[in-house]
């Protein structure tokens, strides 16, 4: 067989590619108290997690609706950061989750 060697240059860009890729994916941090509907006045206990998103066009960050549904507080932190962000959410489409 021939051996087909990777360019070193190709093998820079795609390295270079793959951390400005990286570079916008961001952790989420979320409190969650879902709603009583037998007892609407009562919410239930909260509880935390955590997901993934990515950062698209004018600062925003798309991610899977169940990661912040019912969510009482969403906090972001970027890759290789310690710092975390309190984020809005925008909107939530559950039927597309």
């Amino acid at each position: 067989g021939v051996d087909q060697g990777v360019d070193v240059e190709d093998a820079m860009l795609t390295m270079t590619q793959h951390e400005a890729l990286m570079d916008g994916v961001v952790k989420i941090f979320c409190t969650h108290t879902e709603p009583n509907f037998s007892l609407p006045w009562q919410r239930k206990r909260q509880y935390q997690s955590t997901s993934t998103g990515f950062v698209i066009e004018k600062k925003r960050i798309l991610t899977n609706a169940h990661a912040v549904e019912f969510h009482t507080q969403v906090k972001v932190k970027r890759r290789g950061s310690d710092t975390k962000y309190v984020a809005n959410v925008l909107a939530i489409g559950t039927e597309c989750d």
